[in-house]
């Protein structure tokens, strides 16, 4: 399924959602929300994620963009509103970069999306 992600960047959870009129349900993914998940899962990666965050570090970019993406394609749904994510410049870019070979999913601009 193809997934269709937009950010709400600078906005209040689920701020854009509320906004779009769609037929359609909105998956919202939140970057503290999966990080959390993942380190409550037990799992290996969540332990990672773990050492940095109770260090107070920032988890490192590859490890966030390969857990979106992975959260992206695990969605319920066809779109995904993402919160909390990229924190950082060097995550935009790497995030958009990561986007730029991938055929399942397509990044959104809101303002392109038609409102009724």
């Amino acid at each position: 399924m193809l997934k269709k992600v937009f950010l709400s960047i600078g906005a209040a959870e689920r701020t854009q959602t509320q906004t779009l009129e769609m037929d359609e349900e909105i998956t919202y993914c939140s970057l503290p929300e999966v990080i959390a998940n993942e380190i409550a899962s037990g799992s290996g990666l969540g332990a990672i994620m773990n050492s940095y965050v109770k260090k107070g570090d920032l988890v490192p970019t590859d490890i966030i963009i390969d857990t979106m993406v992975t959260a992206i394609k695990e969605a319920p749904t066809s779109w995904v509103e993402i919160n909390g994510f990229p924190r950082t410049v060097a995550q935009m870019d790497a995030f958009y970069e990561h986007l730029t070979g991938a055929d399942d999913i397509r990044l959104i601009n809101v303002a392109d999306v038609t409102l009724d």
